[in-house]
C-alpha cells in the first residue's frame, strides 16, 4: 500500500487526539513510535493492516472518511475540478493511481504496488 492513506490515518488521530494518540496507535501495530510515512511510498500490505486494526480502536470510518475527503481536496483540488459528478471521481481512480504509481522508481517499488497500477 502507499503511504498516502496511512499518513493520512495517522494525521487524522493526531488531529483530534494529539500525538501521544498516534504513538500509542502505532506501538499497538508493532512500529516504531516514529514511524513516518511518505506519499508515494510503498508500504506492506501487513502493516498496513497492523495500522489500520489500530487506528480504528481511537477513530471511526466516518471520520477517517471526512479527513479523507478534506485533505484530498486541499492537496489534489483538480481531481475534483476535473469532475462533475462523483461517478465520474470513482471512475477516475485508475488514473490516480496510476499517477501514483508513475511517480516511483521502477525497481521494486513498482512491484510492490503493481496490482494497484491499470496499464
Amino acid at each position: 500500500m502507499l503511504g498516502y492513506p496511512l499518513k493520512l490515518l495517522l494525521n487524522a488521530i493526531e488531529s483530534r487526539y494529539g500525538h501521544e494518540a498516534v504513538v500509542h496507535t502505532l506501538a499497538e501495530a508493532g512500529l516504531p513510535s516514529d514511524r513516518v510515512y511518505r506519499l508515494n511510498e510503498p508500504y506492506a500490505d501487513s502493516e498496513a493492516q497492523r495500522l489500520t486494526a489500530a487506528a480504528a480502536q481511537r477513530i471511526s470510518v466516518e471520520d477517517i472518511a471526512e479527513a479523507f475527503f478534506k485533505d484530498t481536496l486541499a492537496r489534489f483540488p483538480t481531481w475534483f475540478e476535473m469532475c462533475k459528478t462523483s461517478r465520474q471521481f470513482l471512475e477516475m481512480q485508475p488514473e490516480i493511481h496510476n499517477t501514483f504509481g508513475l511517480g516511483m522508481d521502477y525497481t521494486k517499488q513498482v512491484r510492490a504496488v503493481g496490482h494497484l497500477i491499470t496499464y
